[in-house]
């Protein structure tokens, strides 16, 4: 199935892409929902970023400058949720705590491969070209080919049902998560508050727009040789107050838990495809997802990611805080995660939609959103 738009046709170095219409059904191994592939060069050619706020245009016009941009294999898959796992797996994910934002380290071993959460809209990327600078535009700014790759797929989709579509969620909200591979890091962006550089509440969020530009260009630090990134773009539910519901808690699982398994299965098909020798071990890197202006409880969506994380056969999940009072949310979410595997063990059931109720049960609370 050929899903190009009309301006891909015309090219010769359009995307290859696939719909899992197209291909036959494996019931015991998901498939991607849809799958395309560009060279960096070709997408940043006939999709370039189309950055709106003039302090965005200007990043993007000196990383341009600096002809730095790598040549790479930029793969996208976008995955229907998946079934609920029957039970938690005795396979071990070690949780690593980590204080500080991404910082997105140059990886020398080629056998160990890096996913890092974007905290997604539902529309993907959909704010990357606006004023706002949360943590999904901080993103796709120092990612800038992620401005290209929504670009691209609105070229390619005429429909919003359309597998192509750039959302990370269906029209009856079932979670759709996109994942991104090969995506060059040109640029760092401090957000941290410094008043010696002018910006005394940082860059964060609105703050991002309402400092000088000279203080914004202050703040960044260009990455070269750049690195190379991988991206999970998954949106949380937002918009609820009071306790938790059983549905609630079963979508931030079945989200997290669809991406964290696609980016597993990714990563060993692109293996494969390489012709690569060995095993090769998957690294997760997320946070305080949904937790920001959505108001996600920090304690049970860090529980859920570690439990997603553990059923998706993840080795190593690594969270990053940002605060004490995150740090200490998050290992309350490692003992809450560490508690529902040993009431699976003692279940007569045994099922993992037991264990989600036990959650429902403690009566975990909505928070309120911060603004950005």
């Amino acid at each position: 199935m050929d899903t190009r738009s009309k301006r891909s046709r015309e090219s010769d170095s359009s995307p290859s892409s696939s719909s899992s219409s197209s291909k036959k059904m494996n019931s015991s191994v998901p498939i991607p929902l849809f799958s395309c592939s560009w060279k960096s060069d070709d997408l940043l050619e006939n999709n370039p970023p189309k950055f709106r706020h003039p302090y965005k245009k200007r990043l993007w016009k000196d990383i341009k400058k600096r002809e730095e941009m790598p040549t790479t294999s930029v793969s996208l898959t976008k995955w229907s949720v998946m079934s609920l796992p029957t039970e938690i797996p005795d396979d071990e994910t070690e949780v690593v705590l980590k204080d500080g934002p991404y910082q997105y380290e140059r990886i020398e071993d080629k056998s160990e491969v890096h996913w890092w959460v974007n905290f997604a809209d539902l529309h993907l990327f959909g704010f990357y070209a606006s004023p706002l600078f949360a943590q999904d535009e901080i993103q796709s700014m120092e990612h800038p080919i992620l401005g290209a790759v929504r670009e691209a797929l609105e070229d390619l989709t005429t429909e919003k049902n359309d597998p192509s579509a750039p959302l990370t969620r269906t029209s009856k909200g079932s979670p759709t998560p996109i994942l991104i591979s090969g995506v060059p890091r040109m640029i760092n962006v401090d957000t941290s508050p410094n008043e010696e550089e002018g910006r005394p509440k940082g860059l964060y969020g609105n703050m991002f727009a309402f400092s000088e530009l000279e203080d914004v260009l202050k703040a960044v630090t260009p990455i070269s040789p750049p690195t190379i990134s991988n991206i999970i773009a998954m949106e949380a539910p937002k918009g609820f107050k009071g306790k938790y519901t059983k549905l609630q808690i079963l979508d931030v699982f079945l989200t997290s838990y669809t991406a964290f398994r696609g980016a597993v299965l990714q990563t060993q098909s692109e293996w494969v495809e390489k012709n690569e020798e060995g095993e090769v071990k998957v690294v997760i890197h997320s946070g305080a997802w949904g937790c920001g202006a959505y108001g996600g409880n920090k304690a049970l969506m860090s529980a859920l990611q570690i439990l997603a994380a553990r059923c998706a056969k993840v080795p190593q999940l690594v969270l990053h805080t940002f605060d004490p009072a995150s740090r200490e949310a998050f290992e309350n979410g490692k003992n809450i995660e560490t508690y529902l595997r040993e009431y699976q063990k003692e279940s007569s059931e045994s099922v993992l939609d037991d264990v989600l109720n036990s959650l429902k049960d403690q009566k975990f609370m909505w928070g309120v959103g911060d603004g950005n």
